[in-house]
């Protein structure tokens, strides 16, 4: 990411607010403001292209991504699988609505979480993989699955991977310090 060339862009911003004649205060908060639309645009773009290039070497990897169309069925089979024993009551109290991860951040499903789900996706042989986004009309199936890895999928926020026959799932949620990425397989009985 391009870093701005002040030690601290609100220390410069302070020093313009003390500026007394407000005709050359507005000019240059407008100043400081077009800079920093600049550099949010330069790092947007930085981002998503090397989005891209993530993406591409994980298709020239040799993972095929089909495109799903019924996001909300993918959804729901996702919640039917993960959180089906979680009451109506309770997912509301852990905003289940706004991020189905909640049922792990909040400890109603007892998952691996960060290094040690990494390393079990990363471990666990998968074949496919449906793949959706919390708030995003974009999901897909993985083929070749077993080709990701869960650094695939650091720079995507609020994303599940699972498999509804094998009934696991990795997430990789936008709070990336606080929570997550999480990994959860439920278990036969008999196991």
């Amino acid at each position: 990411m391009l870093e701005c060339k002040w030690i601290n862009f609100f220390e410069e911003e302070e020093k313009v607010l003390a500026i007394e004649d407000k005709e050359e205060q507005k000019i240059r908060l407008e100043l400081l403001e077009e800079i920093m639309d600049k550099i949010n645009s330069y790092n947007q773009r930085e981002e998503a292209y090397l989005y891209l290039q993530k993406r591409k070497e994980i298709i020239e990897r040799g993972v095929i991504f089909t495109e799903i169309e019924n996001v909300k069925g993918l959804r729901a089979k996702w919640s039917k699988i993960f959180a089906h024993e979680i009451s109506p009551q309770v997912k509301k109290e852990i905003y289940y609505q706004s991020f189905k991860w909640h049922i792990f951040s909040y400890e109603k499903v007892n998952a691996l979480t960060r290094k040690k789900a990494r390393a079990a996706f990363d471990k666990y042989e998968k074949s496919i993989a449906f793949i959706f986004y919390e708030h995003s009309d974009k999901a897909f199936l993985a083929e070749n699955a077993h080709l990701l890895k869960s650094n695939d999928f650091d720079m995507d926020y609020d994303i599940y991977i699972f498999n509804p026959i094998e009934k696991w799932t990795y997430v990789h949620t936008h709070e990336t310090v606080q929570c997550g990425p999480y990994f959860y397989q439920i278990k036969n009985q008999n196991e």
